[in-house]
């Protein structure tokens, strides 16, 4: 369902032998002879994805093949970590912060593990998708073996965090010295962790790999986007009974809207930290930063 506001845009491309009245079904007329085009549109209406935290809102995209159902459970995890990052400011290594921080390894978690489930299903599957040509593939490749160098998915501090204190509280911690956990929580490496996350799940984007649906506001009519930037009405879902074309905006254009949003949180979260201070220096520089811990010359 269009908003009321938004008119769809007729774009002439060849010919046009019909058109249909929007909403209603010619029933078995819409088999049309050789030679017939359908109606093609422009519709330049801002791209959304579908929230399950909220009311399904008609004209949402929903995944509806493997490579995007792993991707949206990329999406669902920066969706957490947008909703936890604007709640911290300040020195990043305050109690209140850290403890922040430390809920925050959970969909951070979630994310690197999501890119590297999104990255399996492209590799093990690539003659499925056929924009996936095998330049694209090891371009990916190349990227996600820096990622896992830099990112630890299994044994690391980032999955310690989360097992012990994040997603529960391990009942073992607080039997020895909760603080030789504690001292994993640092905010700055975790940040890190995210940007190169976001940075490699960038890079997944560039494939054209994703399917998607959304409701037509016709229970006959079939909308769905499997070529990126084409929507294309069916009637009962049959390719061949085409009612009309959409020129549309990527539903990846929202995920990368998203992207951009968790950067510039990490951007403002480094430029607010109050735990580097400024420190006269003695040497051409004037002033440095230095880092909590680190001896003046």
């Amino acid at each position: 369902m269009r908003p009321k506001n938004k008119q769809a845009i007729p774009v002439h491309i060849g010919y046009v032998l019909k058109t249909f009245p929007r909403g209603k079904i010619d029933g078995p007329s819409l088999i049309e002879p050789e030679g017939f085009f359908p109606p093609i549109f422009m519709d330049p209406t801002p791209p959304k994805l579908d929230d399950p935290s909220g009311k399904q809102s008609p004209d949402s995209w929903r995944p509806i093949n493997p490579a995007a159902f792993k991707l949206m459970r990329c999406v669902e995890a920066m969706r957490d970590l947008s909703a936890t990052l604007p709640k911290i400011s300040g020195n990043l290594n305050s109690p209140g912060n850290r403890r922040r921080f430390k809920q925050i390894a959970t969909p951070l978690y979630n994310f690197a593990t999501s890119i590297r489930d999104l990255f399996n299903e492209l590799r093990n599957n690539r003659p499925e998708y056929e924009d996936l040509t095998v330049p694209k593939m090891k371009h990916i490749q190349f990227f996600f073996d820096q990622f896992e160098q830099v990112v630890p998915l299994d044994d690391g501090p980032l999955r310690m965090i989360r097992d012990k204190l994040a997603s529960h509280i391990d009942k073992k911690v607080f039997s020895g010295d909760p603080r030789q956990v504690w001292r994993l929580v640092e905010p700055r490496r975790l940040l890190s962790y995210l940007r190169n996350c976001i940075a490699t799940f960038t890079h997944f984007l560039i494939v054209d790999a994703y399917a998607w649906s959304r409701n037509s506001g016709d229970p006959r009519v079939t909308r769905r986007l499997t070529v990126d930037g084409k929507q294309v009405d069916c009637i009962d879902g049959d390719p061949r009974r085409i009612l009309r074309v959409y020129f549309v905006p990527s539903p990846r254009q929202a995920i990368n809207d998203i992207c951009l949003g968790l950067v510039g949180q990490c951007e403002r979260l480094l430029k607010e930290d109050l735990s580097w201070q400024f420190r006269l220096r003695p040497s051409h520089s004037k002033h440095m930063p230095i880092a909590p811990g680190e001896a003046s010359p």
